[in-house]
């Protein structure tokens, strides 16, 4: 693909390949300097490049420069395709580069009837940008774990809109989400789903991670001093009494790590409330999220981080809007 304008050279969109790894990187330092982004690692940049479940585009001008690339991941555990990874050079911005790396994703992606579709958006412009080419809907943020010069940042949480399920959507048994006016009124009914309440699976938490403690697998980000919760190892007969007093030990261990996050079923409220007695906060409700044997269950983003003030990007109004209707979900299930 090939786009032109009158004030900016000719540019070219491609694949991304292993030769790019360093023009990858060399953007992203760039632009970000000293930030916590995974693309500042060239290691990094080659392992996602050549993963088989990343597709990588390059926006380059006829001297090979640069000045832009985005990819979008599949993960296979809920069936998602995510966008990310998307940087454009700061002197290439408003010339058309983003929409056209975003065509040529969207163009390229093998998504299924039964497969999600979000994006993190870092500031409004993304945010924009994205919804320019995606029907999608902001569900909340991440709490603000990652940094770019050295201040945290919030990034939002966007979902695509479901033009027509093919998949049975089930609605946790607790009224503690369902009665949620804001919730109906913001995601559900905007991204398409009319889901029906039924039990859930025994999983508590959503998530791959490589490392272990108190019963828990997590991922570890030491550039930001992050840790995030992702599977609960335990037994058949595993409570989740149980699955609480293991995630009472593991926080206990990491009680000075300045964030850690979790994605959790929506319908386990004890470990909901355990959380946010321990100082977690809602920051994003999944609908849709986790897969299992032909349905999907909403989920809950929660977050505990420092107090440490942390950059909205032009976001303010979504952020502080979600962050108002999760304070009062939350004050909720602590009353129960």
């Amino acid at each position: 693909m090939k786009q032109e304008s009158a004030s900016h050279p000719q540019f070219t969109i491609r694949r991304g390949t292993v030769s790019d790894i360093d023009r990858i990187r060399s953007l992203f330092e760039r632009e970000y300097g000293e930030s916590s982004h995974p693309c500042l690692n060239e290691r990094y940049v080659r392992n996602a490049v050549v993963n088989k479940s990343e597709l990588w585009f390059v926006a380059e001008q006829k001297t090979e420069a640069a000045i832009g690339c985005m990819s979008v991941s599949y993960n296979a555990q809920n069936r998602s395709w995510e966008f990310g990874r998307a940087m454009i050079s700061q002197h290439h911005r408003k010339t058309g580069v983003l929409g056209s790396l975003m065509r040529s994703a969207i163009d390229a992606m093998p998504v299924s009837e039964h497969d999600l579709v979000f994006a993190i958006a870092r500031n409004d412009i993304a945010l924009r940008a994205m919804q320019g080419h995606i029907d999608s809907v902001v569900v909340g943020h991440d709490g603000a774990p990652n940094m770019v010069h050295g201040v945290h940042e919030h990034h939002v949480v966007a979902m695509e809109r479901f033009r027509s399920p093919k998949f049975r959507h089930c609605l946790p048994l607790s009224s503690a989400f369902r009665d949620s006016g804001f919730l109906d009124r913001e995601i559900l009914g905007p991204l398409g789903l009319a889901g029906t309440p039924e039990q859930y699976p025994d999983t508590c938490f959503w998530g791959h991670g490589d490392d272990y403690s108190d019963g828990f697998t997590f991922r570890r980000d030491n550039l930001v001093d992050a840790v995030y919760l992702c599977q609960h190892i335990g037994g058949p007969f595993t409570t989740e009494r149980d699955v609480t007093a293991d995630l009472l030990r593991f926080l206990s261990r990491h009680c000075v790590t300045t964030y850690i996050g979790a994605i959790v079923l929506a319908d386990k409220l004890t470990v909901i409330k355990a959380m946010l007695e321990a100082g977690f906060h809602i920051t994003a409700y999944l609908p849709a999220w986790h897969w299992s044997r032909g349905a999907r269950y909403d989920c809950v983003l929660l977050a505990r981080r420092g107090r440490d003030c942390a950059n909205k990007n032009g976001l303010d109004a979504d952020i502080d809007a979600f962050d108002t209707a999760y304070r009062d979900i939350g004050k909720h299930i602590l009353a129960t």
